[in-house]
């Protein structure tokens, strides 16, 4: 019996067509004996339609084609079912693909990831208890990144680069407590990241020690921004980089983050607005992915 593979296409991500890559899976899919059905993402009422596709099609894996946003859609529409994910990195950032080794070839990660017999489970970050999270997320600086780039016509990592730049001006500390471990923290920063992976897909590393099966995320808070960070920041594709400013890291299963006033908050690339509080909890093994 053929296999059958969903694949979930975000036509924006990274600014670019995928049409040559869609012919190429096209082609390789039908070689490799594999059924397939495309679903493109439109940006509103995306998990919900997914969900129904998943459902009724019952594919033998679930594959995201574009950056962490879709990652984090094909993830969370997975909870609670016993589907395989996959990832082809095409977005502006595919922070989850290189956190997790993933070739940032899309024809080579399609062969490796259906020539692979392992797979592993990845946990979760549950937010507000209404919103999932796998890579990470933050408020601060990055989340006013994200807006002012959704804001802009142009894609891409040297327009990603252009609004880091002109906000790094803008940049101000915020003040938050931080209920975490049984404490209480009153914390000061230019952005507070809560890390399930260990470094956007720009390369900043935010967490060396991260792991994403441990069932623990890392509370990140950044306390220091100069110029030479933004520089690292916009160019860290090209370097090696493992420092983003100093930083305060707590280790933990759960946590409360509360504002005086409501601030920009987005999850692995998508805004979700202004909150004045968050919660977070792990949800361990939630979903399976190859390679």
């Amino acid at each position: 019996m053929s296999k059958k593979i969903l694949c979930v296409h975000n036509p924006i991500a990274g600014g670019k067509s995928k049409e040559d890559f869609l012919d190429f899976m096209r082609g390789y899919l039908w070689r490799k004996g594999w059924k397939y059905r495309l679903f493109h993402t439109k940006g509103e009422g995306d998990r919900e339609s997914l969900i129904r596709s998943i459902e009724s099609y019952q594919p033998d894996m679930v594959v995201a084609i574009g950056g962490d946003g879709t990652v984090k859609l094909v993830a969370e529409s997975l909870v609670g079912k016993n589907g395989v994910m996959g990832i082809i990195p095409l977005g502006s950032a595919n922070g989850m693909a290189t956190e997790l080794g993933i070739s940032s070839d899309p024809e080579t990660a399609l062969r490796e990831m259906l020539k692979s017999r392992k797979g592993r489970y990845l946990d979760l970050m549950l937010f507000n208890d209404k919103y999932y999270g796998l890579h990470i997320a933050d408020v601060g600086m990055n989340a006013h990144l994200i807006a002012s780039f959704d804001g802009g016509k142009s894609r891409g990592k040297l327009a990603y680069l252009k609004h880091f730049i002109s906000l790094w001006r803008l940049r101000r500390k915020l003040r938050y407590e931080v209920e975490v471990n049984g404490k209480i923290y009153q914390w000061r920063g230019y952005q507070l990241a809560f890390a399930n992976a260990g470094k956007y897909g720009t390369g900043i590393v935010l967490n060396p020690k991260s792991n994403l099966s441990d069932g623990k995320f890392e509370l990140v808070n950044i306390v220091s921004a100069k110029v030479w960070d933004v520089f690292k920041a916009g160019f860290s594709s090209l370097l090696t980089i493992e420092d983003y400013g100093s930083r305060e890291v707590v280790s933990c299963k759960e946590a409360v983050v509360r504002f005086k006033k409501p601030q920009l908050f987005q999850i692995d690339g998508e805004l979700v607005g202004r909150v004045s509080e968050i919660s977070v909890k792990m949800v361990p093994k939630a979903v399976r992915i190859v390679p």
